[in-house]
């Protein structure tokens, strides 16, 4: 299993669709955002974020939940990282290092051109 469909797994399985694991990628989550008031910095993910009756405390638990599981996710794509690192010659890893950062690069450049684009004025 490829990293890819490896992370897909681990993350539908953990929050039954609410987080995307991309291999290349650190996850992405979408938070909703609300109109109700609740207290800054808690930020439920989907499906959870549409349960109309959760009290603060539940809120509350559910974050501390998906922040521990990202952290334990991070922590498994780390450790695979430095084994296949293991495997590698100083050659692979000097061009795997290359492939990466150029990836960043293009991330970084389709970031910069979303961000001018939001905030061009209507009507160009």
């Amino acid at each position: 299993m490829n990293k890819f469909m490896w992370g897909i797994a681990l993350g539908s399985s953990l929050f039954a669709g609410a987080l995307v694991v991309r291999g290349d990628d650190e996850p992405t989550t979408k938070p909703v955002k609300h109109a109700t008031s609740r207290p800054a910095g808690i930020r439920l993910e989907q499906p959870y974020s549409k349960i109309s009756d959760l009290t603060e405390d539940e809120k509350a638990k559910i974050s501390e939940i998906h922040k521990k599981a990202l952290a334990d996710l991070k922590a498994i794509r780390d450790k695979e990282d430095q084994d296949i690192r293991a495997v590698l010659t100083d050659d692979q890893k000097a061009e795997l290092d290359k492939i990466e950062a150029e990836r960043r690069e293009k991330m970084e450049e389709k970031n910069k051109s979303k961000k001018a684009a939001a905030t061009e004025p209507a009507g160009g």
